[in-house]
Formats: structure tokens, sequence, C-alpha cells
């Protein structure tokens, strides 16, 4: 599933532009920042033989207003600096490019930056085609024409914006660092292929380190490495391995409701649980897992989901301080009043906290599923606080 070479020869690449935003440090001219983080790999694109590139930007009209608990965490990490959306860019990049960058209005003016200046950079081919996808519809640049394609509504996150261009382009590469590319193009995949619509989707990112790293030399550089992944490779393996446990429909939506309990930009990751405890008992929590989930309507049983599945995991964590897994609040009791140390007893969450991130993995795979189609969170373990912003109920 995970190659150095390009799994296949694509004949759209999907261009995640926002992520792009925080490698630009080492450019100081505009100019170059269009030209080397955007224009180059375009062009490279186009000739290669690609025939349709999208460019895409997250549209702040369209995020769910469930983003902006990150969105806070992340601005504690750093400062922003001050800039007024009536101010105009400077005349060359600064140097706290990663201050400015946490900006919404400096990101906005320099976004709308990009989506001027590079087209100039670019000379189209007959049959080339550059979608530049921010607010609105997305615009279309063929020749010397750009106009809107109407068949694409307003959208935010880039994330969710890339499936839906798959029922038109089924032959697409993806080019993002973002882990959630992958459970949201796992969930279209399968939903294609329910629908007997073949698509092929790769994903160009940061290499998967899956053995233990040697110790690193100090004065060694260190180069990051990239892989592409073949969704189609990856999705038919996890689907003949769910199989085995149980073999029910729609297994990539549900892997993906396991996916964001681990952690992701809308829920809280399971405290003192990381991934591997999950994914090493993959085939123990499978089939609980499976009887909390309907997929002909979408609906998630919360109470089964923690007291089989969640329960699970936790006994799996703390195995030998557990006598009895009745259900999640004996479990959550009997490992509070452990031996365990005081420091690891005060991390175990409540069920309450732990029923709430249930809930919201609910609404991030309805999310990740149909951003266009998406519920209201507030139902889902959110509410609204002072100034539109959100948390978590418990």
């Amino acid at each position: 599933c995970f190659t150095h070479a390009p799994p296949f020869v694509p004949e759209t690449v999907f261009i995640d532009g926002q992520i792009k935003l925080m490698s630009s440090t080492y450019v100081r001219s505009w100019q170059n920042l269009v030209l080397w983080l955007y224009a180059n790999p375009n062009r490279k694109h186009f000739e290669s033989g690609v025939s349709t590139v999208i460019l895409s930007f997250d549209d702040y009209t369209y995020v769910p207003t469930v983003k902006s608990m990150t969105q806070a965490k992340r601005a504690q990490k750093t400062t922003p600096v001050d800039f007024k959306s009536t101010e105009s860019l400077p005349d060359t990049i600064p140097p706290n490019w990663n201050q400015a960058i946490m900006n919404r209005g400096f990101k906005t003016k320099v976004i709308l930056l990009i989506i001027e200046v590079l087209p100039q950079f670019l000379s189209l081919r007959p049959g080339q085609k550059l979608y530049i996808d921010y607010h609105g519809s997305p615009m279309v640049f063929e020749g010397t024409e750009a106009m809107p394609d109407p068949r694409f509504g307003p959208l935010g996150e880039s994330d969710v914006k890339f499936t839906r261009y798959l029922d038109y382009f089924p032959n697409m590469l993806v080019e993002s660092i973002d882990a959630d590319y992958i459970p949201i193009a796992l969930i279209k995949w399968e939903s294609m292929a329910r629908s007997d619509k073949a698509c092929n989707i790769a994903i160009y990112r940061m290499e998967t380190n899956i053995s233990k790293a040697p110790k690193k030399d100090v004065n060694e550089k260190h180069k990051t490495k990239y892989e592409y992944l073949d969704i189609h490779k990856l999705g038919s393996v996890l689907t003949q391995k769910f199989d085995s446990y149980s073999a029910v429909p729609n297994q990539m939506e549900m892997l993906s409701i396991l996916i964001a309990l681990t952690g992701c930009d809308f829920i809280r990751d399971l405290p003192r649980v990381g991934p591997a405890v999950i994914w090493n008992n993959i085939a123990a929590i499978w089939k609980p897992l499976t009887a909390c989930y309907d997929p002909t309507n979408s609906m998630l049983d919360y109470d089964t989901l923690l007291d089989r599945v969640v329960a699970r995991i936790y006994v799996m964590k703390f195995g030998k301080h557990v006598t009895s897994c009745k259900d999640l609040a004996t479990v959550l009791k009997q490992i509070r009043g452990s031996k365990l140390s005081e420091a690891v007893r005060d991390q175990i969450p409540s069920y309450e906290t732990l029923r709430c991130s249930v809930k919201n993995s609910h609404w991030v795979l309805l999310y990740w599923r149909d951003a266009s189609t998406v519920p209201d969170a507030k139902p889902f373990g959110y509410v609204e606080k002072a100034n539109n912003r959100m948390d978590w109920e418990s």
C-alpha cells in the first residue's frame, strides 16, 4: 500500500494549498512563494501528463464552528502578529512567518495574492485545466479563460473538499500531509465501490515510520521523506481483514470512528490510551464495534459503544488492575481505585467525558462522509460558548 513511486498515472492532482502555507519560512519574496510553492509544482504535474490540477484553500465561512477549539489551542502555542484586515501585505515576507500566518486576516491576504498571481505563471495548453477552490464555486482556468464550475458549491476545509471531485475525476493523486485525508478517502472509496464506481486515489504524504528509529546523529541533517499511499489497496486489505472478524457493510465508516477516537481536530484523544493499544487489539474490538453502528441510518449506539468497546480498550491498557469488565463505569472505578500512581489515576477520564468523545466521533464520521450535509454539531457533545466559541459538553 505504501510505495516510493506513484501506484498509477494520475489524470488529476488535488493540492492542499492551505498546508503549503506552513512551509514557506525559507522564502522572502512573495513572487518566490507563489513560484516555488505553487506554480512550479503545478507546472511539473502538467508536464507529466496530468490534465487537471485542483488547488484548494480553506473557506473559513463554511469551516465548522467546532474547529475553533483546535484553532484556539494552536493560538496558545504561538502569538499571532497584530495585522488588521484593512492593512496591505508588507513588501517582503516577514521573518516571523509562523506568527504572521496564524493571523487570519494576514493569511487571507496571502491566499488572495496567490490566487491572483498564480495563473500568470502558468501557460495552460489545450486540455489542461487549473481549478482554484477557495470561496464559493471553484474557478476553472482553461487557456486564457476563467469561469466558476457550478457543479461544486461552497465548502469549508480542503480535506473534505477533495472527495466531491472524485465523482468527476476518479483517477486522482492528493498532495497533503494532513492525516485526516486517509479516513476521508477510505470512506469515499468504499461508497463509490458500493455503487460500482471505480476510482483510484493515492495520497502523497510524509513517510510512515513503522520501525524503531535508530538513534539520530545530532550533526546529521534531517531530510523529510515522502511516500505514496494507494487508497484502493489499503481499503481492500483492511476490508478483507475486518471481514474476517465480522463481515458487515461500511467497514471504513466504522474504522473512521476508531480513528477519530484516537484524536483529531474535533475530538480529544482517549486519556492514557494511545492508538497502538487500539490497533494491536483490533480483532477483539471489531465485532463489538459492528454491533454499535447501523449504517442504514448512520445511527451509533453510544451506550453500547462505551460499555462494549471503550471499556475493552481500557481493560486492554490496564488489564491487571481490572477484575470485572461488566461495563465502562465499573472499569473506570476499578482503575481509579487501583495501586497505579496518583498521577495516572488522576488522568483517568470520567464516564461523561468519554461519552462526550463517543458522541463527537459520531459527528466527525458524518462530517468526513459528507461535509455538505453534516448536521449541527451541538447535539453531538459540543456546546456553544461566548463569541461563537465551541467547547466539549463534558
